[in-house]
């Protein structure tokens, strides 16, 4: 029997492993790509307890995405162009909904690109997130919009690769405008949470963790490829 690869989901706890087996290389690379149906709301939670989740700023992300859903011609593309020249002020959940519509109007190489984007920087909110059950909204985010970008990838490697590649030196290169809590308000905290616990890990830790993350991210998809090109040939 063939040994099993151990991996570590993006957005589960550091402590809980899986395997899949190691004969099974493509699905290996698919995990990576798509395990993280519907669109999360960027919204506040009903009936959320505490006035902090009251404070959490998600307007202008919810007016991006609802915009990329109904604008057509000029509108949409102005918007388009706005959230990829200022991508900091969006959170991940407009990132994800933009590379749905660039796929949708076949421009896939730049989809490829904004859905990554998207993912990492949404595995870098759920990781500085207190409330673990919050990380749900980055899988049902890469269950909604992956799977056709996923698949075009994986038809060129070279794409995929360059694409992975330049959204690490983008996530560490690009400040983050918008409010991280986001994702609080997709957790079980927003609704139940004691109003005297923090939200998110210390201030003074998230650049070590946005660090750790893109490093974790970057190991794991070059494990997975290599695994992958070394079972296919």
């Amino acid at each position: 029997m063939e040994r099993c690869a151990r991996w570590t989901t993006g957005m589960r706890n550091p402590d809980d492993n899986f395997e899949i087996p190691a004969g099974r290389a493509l699905a290996q690379l698919l995990v990576f790509l798509a395990l993280f149906a519907s669109l999360p709301f960027c919204g506040r939670a009903a009936d959320a307890p505490a006035e902090i989740y009251q404070d959490i700023d998600v307007r202008v992300s919810n007016d991006a995405i609802k915009a990329l859903r109904t604008e057509k011609d000029k509108k949409l593309e102005t918007v388009e162009k706005l959230v990829m020249a200022t991508p900091e002020n969006f959170n991940p959940s407009v990132l994800y909904t933009l590379s749905s519509v660039l796929f949708e109007q076949r421009k896939k190489d730049d989809a490829v690109f904004w859905f990554y984007a998207g993912q990492l920087r949404g595995r870098i909110d759920a990781a500085i997130c207190e409330d673990k059950s919050a990380r749900a909204a980055i899988d049902a985010l890469n269950q909604r919009f992956g799977p056709p970008i996923n698949q075009y990838a994986l038809t060129n490697f070279s794409l995929l690769t360059n694409a992975v590649e330049r959204v690490l030196t983008w996530e560490e290169k690009t400040p983050c405008h918008y409010d991280r809590r986001w994702i609080n308000l997709q957790g079980v905290k927003a609704i139940t949470g004691n109003a005297d616990e923090a939200l998110s890990a210390p201030q003074n830790q998230w650049e070590a963790i946005r660090a750790r993350t893109r490093d974790e991210y970057a190991s794991e998809f070059h494990k997975a490829l290599a695994t992958y090109l070394k079972r296919k040939h």
